[in-house]
Parts: C-alpha cells; structure tokens; sequence
C-alpha cells in the first residue's frame, strides 16, 4: 500500500487563488459580478498574499518579506497615496534590494544556499 502523500502548500494556495480569479473573471464576463474596477485597483495585495503565504513555508522569509514589501508599494502607488507615483518611488526599490544584500551579508548566507538547504531536506 502507497503512503499518503504530502500536499504542497505552495501549490495548492496558488491553485486556488487562479481558480478564484477565474471564476470572477467568468462571473464578470456573464454580467454576475464586476470586478474589473476592483482587480485594477487592488491587484497588488495579490502579491502581499502570495508574500504572507511564503512566510508558512520554512527558509522562505526574504523572499516573502520582498513580496510583502513590493506588494504595499505597489498598492500605496497605484492609490496614489500622498501621491506616491511610480515615477517619484522606484528609487525605493533599489533601497530595498541593496538592502535586502546588506542584511544577507551580515547573516552569511545567499539566496542559493537557502533554496539548496530547503530542497535538499
């Protein structure tokens, strides 16, 4: 007898979120719902979603965190808060990234190490 196997996490809540998306989408395209307006509005917290779903999954914390982070950005740009504009914030991206190599240098580990500990278990 075959033992059960392990769901992936990751694979699982990416399904499910491109299901949902798809039966919106449908919805909309029957003149149930609209979503259009709001997808547009509000399509970077996706990626704050996917971002706290990393945050579950060991040895995945700097990339959900960047995720986390694009995400707001992102969002607080497109909203155009205290008009935050792409044009006036991409800077801050790079803050961010050189950041984010400031901070792996002092703890002495690579994104390629981590993924190679992570898979090898």
């Amino acid at each position: 007898m075959n033992a059960p196997q392990r769901i992936k996490s990751d694979s699982l809540v990416n399904g499910l979120a491109v299901t949902i998306l798809g039966v919106l989408f449908l919805l909309e395209r029957f003149e149930v719902l609209t979503v259009g307006h709001v997808f547009r509005t509000y399509w970077p917290l996706f990626l704050v979603f996917f971002g706290v779903c990393k945050l579950l999954e060991p040895g995945r914390i700097s990339s959900a965190l960047w995720l986390i982070g694009v995400g707001l950005w992102l969002q607080l740009v497109v909203l155009h808060v205290a008009g935050l504009t792409f044009r006036n914030t991409w800077p801050l991206l790079l803050v961010a990234a050189g950041g984010c190599m400031i901070v792996r240098a002092f703890m002495g580990r690579t994104p390629r190490h981590d993924e190679e500990e992570h898979h090898g278990s």
